[in-house]
């Protein structure tokens, strides 16, 4: 017990040296946190800076190892100096975010969600370049190296949710036995101080430190590196994710060729909800089980016939994307399909070349998934063409060819005299109208609606269509 606790705390003493700056921006955020949970009707400012805190803990470390690595890359003296430069480019980046997060005069509490979404999208971009900035561009045992960090998270976890249990329910033992009435906000206190502080510290205290010998640029072709390689890991992978994955995968080829065959009309939705799950498991299993592939038969075959077997079924999957697509337009949801669709399919594809070239495994089986993964990400949710304003774009045109169908419109926005002659929508485009209203309406609001540019009262366009009006969107 002792020898635990002392290897603790060395780990935590290792997290503050070499990782300062992402323990104080943590410390801080814990604090401000433990704050709000006892203030109510804090100014959106203090929510701006959780968010911007929250981004930074990742970003700050990702900071930290890209300058380790870079120094390591050319001469280590320069290490404090390169290290200053890259958290300077952190925190420009974080301030680029301040200004972006929430633009002056906007409407914070119609886009909040939106808010939340773009900051768990960047947190995203974060943590994938902190698994691949030590192994950037080319280096050895990079599967390797992210299996201890998945497990240094799953302990962590496990440390975090067993000290938060353990301390509320020591609080909760003393408050009863002696009559402290102690707040009850004093529980949720414990958890956001054990989260930011204990976490972060253990954490990053085991994150790996490598030395610079592994930059021999190739993968071991050998057993080498594959002694540490988890056990239980290899009886989930060998035993139970490939066989299930594979037995799935049959069953929903041999649907879609019953489908092909008997001539029976698309069942996109179907398709999408049967496909679409199976591509980041497969993604995520056929990386991890590379070392495997070296010494045992079934990884190889997988690795081999999988990707060959998915891209029918993404084949299809696409096909009934663009069925909805076609037919609906755009939304959020539809454009993550296709971008991290796309991006799966593209890395099985690229698998399959590596196995045909006969070519080691720094491809899209090392550090090259993670990095254009976060490329993906990025654009989808900061990028010109993210998934945000792609959406609205499509809704935008479809309600606009909805409207110019009947002639209600006039330089791109309604007529309001014509509107108001109520002229005979059909039933099938008045749903379809509503629908895209009620979209802007719940998502972002109805001042996106570009054909209602002439309306100084958005929600009049209920009344004149002859819709009852919605509740306030809350």
């Amino acid at each position: 017990m002792l020898r635990l606790l002392k290897s603790m705390a060395r780990s935590m003493y290792a997290t503050i040296a070499r990782f300062p700056v992402t323990v104080m921006v943590s410390l801080t955020l814990g604090i401000l946190l433990v704050y709000g949970n006892h203030h109510r009707n804090l100014p959106d400012l203090y929510t701006r800076i959780n968010m911007t805190l929250g981004l930074a803990i990742p970003l700050t470390a990702l900071a930290t190892l890209a300058a380790g690595r870079f120094s390591q890359a050319s001469r280590r003296k320069l290490f404090p100096w390169v290290l200053v430069a890259f958290q300077l480019a952190a925190g420009l980046l974080l301030f680029a975010y301040w200004l972006y997060m929430t633009p002056i005069g906007e409407d914070t509490g119609v886009y909040r969600n939106l808010r939340g979404f773009k900051l768990m999208g960047l947190v995203s971009v974060a943590a994938l370049g902190f698994f691949a900035a030590q192994h950037f561009p080319r280096r050895k045992g990079f599967v390797m190296h992210v299996i201890r960090i998945l497990i240094r998270i799953l302990v962590t976890a496990i440390f975090t949710g067993v000290l938060c249990g353990g301390l509320d329910a020591i609080i909760f033992a003393a408050d009863q036995l002696f009559d402290l009435n102690i707040s009850n906000r004093i529980y949720t206190d414990v958890v956001f101080l054990v989260i930011t502080v204990f976490t972060p510290l253990y954490f990053f205290g085991g994150v790996p430190l490598l030395s610079g010998k592994e930059d021999a640029g190739e993968e071991d072709t050998g057993k080498a590196g594959t002694e540490d390689y988890p056990g239980f890991l290899k009886v989930l992978f060998l035993y139970i994710v490939l066989p299930l994955l594979s037995v799935y995968m049959i069953i929903v080829l041999l649907y879609c060729l019953r489908v092909l065959l008997a001539g029976q009309p698309w069942p996109e939705n179907r398709l999408l909800t049967l496909a679409f799950p199976v591509a980041p498991i497969l993604t995520a299993s056929l990386f991890l089980i590379a070392p495997l592939a070296r010494i045992y038969r079934w990884p190889r075959i997988a690795i081999s016939v999988l990707p060959i077997a998915v891209l029918p079924l993404f084949a299809m999957m696409f096909a009934g994307l663009a069925i909805r697509t076609q037919a609906y337009g755009m939304t959020e949801q539809r454009y993550f399909v296709w971008v991290m669709g796309g991006w799966t399919a593209l890395v099985m594809i690229g698998m399959i070349y590596q196995r045909v070239k006969k070519t080691s495994g720094n491809g899209f089986q090392g550090v090259l998934l993670p990095v254009t993964l976060a490329v993906a990400v990025f654009f989808m949710v900061l990028g010109p063409v993210n998934a945000y304003r792609i959406s609205q774009n499509s809704q935008n045109e479809r309600l606009s060819r909805l409207f110019g169908s009947y002639g209600l419109l006039r330089e791109g926005e309604i007529d309001r005299e014509k509107l108001e002659a109520r002229p005979a929508f059909s039933t099938e485009d008045r749903m379809e109208i509503q629908e895209i209203l009620e979209y802007f309406r719940m998502k972002y609001s109805l001042s996106r609606v570009k054909v209602l540019n002439s309306f100084t009262e958005k929600d009049e366009i209920y009344a004149l269509l002859g819709f009852d009006k919605p509740y306030p969107n809350m």
